[in-house]
Formats: structure tokens, sequence, C-alpha cells
């Protein structure tokens, strides 16, 4: 009897070293679906918004390499999914897991409505949430206590797809079909693979350039691993921790994980400060206060770096990690505002917010 799995890809957009994909594509026939949430297009700027349309379409672009092509529907996935498992005869929906209090809620309202739970697995990071504890058994707030401990983890093997049948969308329902004009060039993870073979030849300088913003000397591949289009894993892998710019770029990638880690841990991060005396601050509030709120967020601050990395921001939809700190510890420490209002503003408009 032939069996069927559903894998419903979220930030995940690969085939390659992606452990849901893989355990999919071990049964007979696998049908691959994405579900573009209008919630979530609203919420996102531009730029981001550019960048993960133009990664469904690079997606598609592998399944149809693999004979198959990729499902996209629009709605909620408390709805499409349940659809689609019923449509296809799927026995089982396998996912990456996700760490925001919204994907994990959204995540259980899809298992109420299918009745049955969905397979999930941690593409999306090096180490999974709850796999990075102090010897206490928790996990640190501190990130050196929490890297030392990340390093000494064994890699996991990387993953590669099965010979399971990849099943062509329905007529009408493919990324081409249901975007219309508002498709983009494909960018998958044949693009991401290049970059990062090209940063690869550039990586060991990273600890010497790395915090100076005038440089070329970050990776570029934030994006591709937000969306998903290089495995984290791999990344950690092919680079290695054998010269000093390779091991401050994997401790980058540690830095990610870490994040991932307390906002599974703390599902309210961001409305909530880790250090309760955090929250007794008294932030600036009024005309005033809106005013300057408004100026920060075009660049017009009057303070020449600041300005520049929020004008970078707004043409670009990326900004040098040094210039993230510096344009939000002044928001919060110049300006007194809120932090929670520029942490919104930032995962607007940031290609690469997680």
């Amino acid at each position: 009897m032939t069996s069927t799995a559903l894998a419903w890809f979220r930030r995940d957009l690969r085939l390659d070293d992606n452990p849901a994909w893989a355990s999919a594509t071990a049964r007979d026939d696998v049908v691959a679906l994405v579900v573009l949430e209008p919630a979530l297009l609203a919420a996102a700027g531009p730029w981001r918004r550019r960048a993960y349309l133009s990664a469904v379409t690079g997606l598609d672009r592998s399944l149809r390499s693999c004979g198959g092509s990729l499902r996209a529907e629009t709605g909620d996935p408390a709805e499409v999914v349940p659809r689609a498992v019923s449509e296809t005869g799927a026995e089982v929906v396998v996912v990456n897991a996700d760490v925001t209090r919204w994907s994990v809620e959204r995540d259980r309202r899809v298992e109420q409505r299918l009745g049955m739970p969905i397979e999930q697995h941690w593409g999306t990071l090096v180490h999974p949430p709850g796999s990075v504890l102090t010897r206490a058994g928790g996990l640190s707030n501190v990130f050196t206590p929490f890297h030392r401990r990340w390093s000494e983890r064994s890699l996991s093997e990387a993953v590669r797809p099965g010979s399971g049948c990849v099943v062509e969308a329905p007529d009408g329902s493919t990324p081409t079909e249901m975007l219309g004009d508002g498709l983009y060039a494909p960018w998958g993870e044949q693009d991401a693979a290049a970059r990062f073979e090209t940063w690869l030849d550039r990586v060991d300088s990273y600890d010497e350039e790395r915090d100076n913003p005038a440089t070329d000397g970050t990776s570029g591949l934030s994006a591709a691993l937000r969306f998903g289009l290089l495995s984290p894993r791999g990344a950690a892998a092919d680079a290695g921790t054998h010269t000093p710019g390779r091991a401050a770029f994997v401790r980058q990638l540690a830095w990610r994980d870490w994040y991932a880690h307390l906002t599974f841990e703390h599902p309210d991060i961001d409305r909530v400060s880790l250090r309760p005396e955090y929250d007794r601050i008294a932030w600036a509030e009024g005309d005033a206060a809106d005013a300057d709120f408004e100026a920060w967020k075009a660049g017009r601050t009057g303070y020449p770096i600041v300005d520049a990395a929020m004008r970078e921001l707004a043409a670009t939809g990326w900004m040098h990690n040094r210039l993230r700190m510096v344009a939000a510890s002044f928001l919060v420490k110049d300006l007194l505002i809120d932090w929670r209002r520029g942490e919104r503003w930032f995962r607007r408009m940031l290609t690469d917010g997680d």
C-alpha cells in the first residue's frame, strides 16, 4: 500500500540537509506544501516579503528538478493543512519546528484540527532547544556559558532526501499561478550554497573584519539562514573552527541558536524583559517621543552613524551587526524609547530578522 507524507515548509525552504524533508521523502509519495499566511505577509516589510516570496519560488524550482512542484495555498494553516491532508490522503504532516509563541500556537491549532500530532524536526538550528543546558539542567541566560556547552555537543550527521516521489501541485496552486504579478525571481538553496562557497574563501579574516561596517567583512548569509535556504548545521560543519576567523563565524551560529533557545523557553521575550527590573523603566511617551521615534526610523536623528544605519535598513532590508547595536542603543539609551517599539520596527524591516 502506498504511503504519503505532507511536507509543510515554513522557514526551511530547502531540500538538502533538511531533516523534515528527508523524513517525508522516506515515504512512497510526498506532497510539498507552503501556506502563504496573509497576516504574516502583511506584517512583513517590503524587503522581508520580497525575500520570502523569492525563496518560495526558489523552493519550487528545486522541487521541479525532482520531477514535482510546490503546492502553494493562501489562508489560515489550521484550515489549509487539514484540507490538503484530506485531498492528498497523507498519513503524516512533517515540519521543522519553530520557537516563537505564535508558531507554537499555530501548530497546536493545526494539530487540533488534524486530530493527530505533527511530526517535528529542527532543521532551522544547529542544536535544538533543550539540548544545550547548564550542569544544573537549565538554559543559561548568559551567552558565554551557553557557547561553551554548545561547542561541546557533537554536530548531527547531514541528512539527504529519500527516494519518495514528489507529487505535482494541482492546477492553479503553484507559486507562479498563486502569486501572479507578485512573483519574484527565484532565490533558492543553490544561490545560498554558491554564496557560502564564496564566503569560505574569505572567512579566515572574519575575526578581524567583521566589526568594521565600512568593509564587506560579513558573510551576507543571514537572510539565507533565516528562510532556511542554508543549513545552519551544514554551515557549522563545513566552516569548522580551525582558524580564528572560522571559529568567530561558527560562534555567530551559536549566538543565533542561543536567542532561538531563549525565545523557546521565554515565549514572551518580545514583550517582557528577561530582567524584570528593566520593565520598571519609565520610557519616554507623548508627541515628542513619537516624533523622535519617527526620526529614528527615517534616519533623521542628526547623528550620522545612526542615520546612515537606519537609511541603509530602509533602502536594503539589511544593516551591519555593529550598527544594529548602535542604532538600538541610541533608541533606548539616548532617546529613552521603549525597546519593544524598536524591536517591532527591526522585525518588520530586516530581511533576516528572526
